[in-house]
Order: structure tokens, then C-alpha cells, then sequence
């Protein structure tokens, strides 16, 4: 009887985490092929948990290299979608001088404190 009580709320789990994972969108094309120029050309790094994507560097007087402050945004990726996706976003937003750092929400690709992407992880990582 116990047995009868638990199979049916988990039935519902498993098919709320299949329907999870079938709802999980790819990267385009382009997003894709901007990824690949920006990491052969050094400006994208592909780490685990994330891609970071550098700003310009900048010549002083004299074709020394700057090395200004650093100013970087995170941004978490929607519901589903793979953090490839905003490769053409955060390559815009690095030639602006910012470095941007998208994070990888595998498996699940949900922002939530129980898959490392709540508030306070976000706020850890920032103090960092």
C-alpha cells in the first residue's frame, strides 16, 4: 500500500523532468560560429561551468598594453536555453570594454539555488 502512495508523485517528478529536458532549446547556428571566432581568436574562453567572453585590449602611447580596470557582467541564461546561445550578446557587450562571464546551468539549464545559481551563489561569486 505505502508502495502504491509513493509511485504516482514520483511518476509525476520523472515526467516533470522529462518534459524539463525535452524543453531545452540548442544554440543556433550563428551563436555557435561566433563562439568559435571569438575563442580562436583568444577573446572567449570555454571553461567548465561557463564561457567568458574579454573586452579589447588597449594600446597606451608607445604600443605598451593597458590594463585598465576590469568591469564584467554575468548573466545566467534563461529557462532551457544553452548559455552558447548568447555568444552574440556577450561578444557585443565585451567589445564595449566589459568582460562577460555566461554561465552553464547543465543539466537542467535552470537558474535555482539547488542547481548552484540562486541569489546567494550569485552573490558569492561576485565578491569574488
Amino acid at each position: 500500500d505505502a508502495a502504491r502512495r509513493v509511485g504516482p508523485p514520483l511518476g509525476r517528478v520523472r515526467g516533470r523532468l522529462r518534459d524539463v529536458l525535452r524543453a531545452r532549446k540548442r544554440a543556433d547556428d550563428g551563436a555557435l560560429a561566433e563562439l568559435r571566432r571569438r575563442a580562436a581568436s583568444g577573446r572567449a574562453l570555454r571553461r567548465l561551468g561557463y564561457d567568458l567572453y574579454l573586452p579589447p585590449e588597449e594600446e597606451e602611447e608607445g604600443g605598451d598594453r593597458a590594463a585598465p580596470p576590469l568591469r564584467a557582467l554575468l548573466l545566467l541564461p534563461g529557462f532551457g536555453i544553452d548559455h552558447a546561445a548568447y555568444s552574440e550578446v556577450a561578444s557585443r557587450m565585451s567589445d564595449a570594454g566589459l568582460a562577460v562571464a555566461v554561465a552553464s546551468l547543465e543539466p537542467l539549464r535552470l537558474a535555482h539555488g539547488s542547481t548552484g545559481a540562486g541569489m546567494g551563489d550569485v552573490e558569492r561569486i561576485a565578491r569574488a
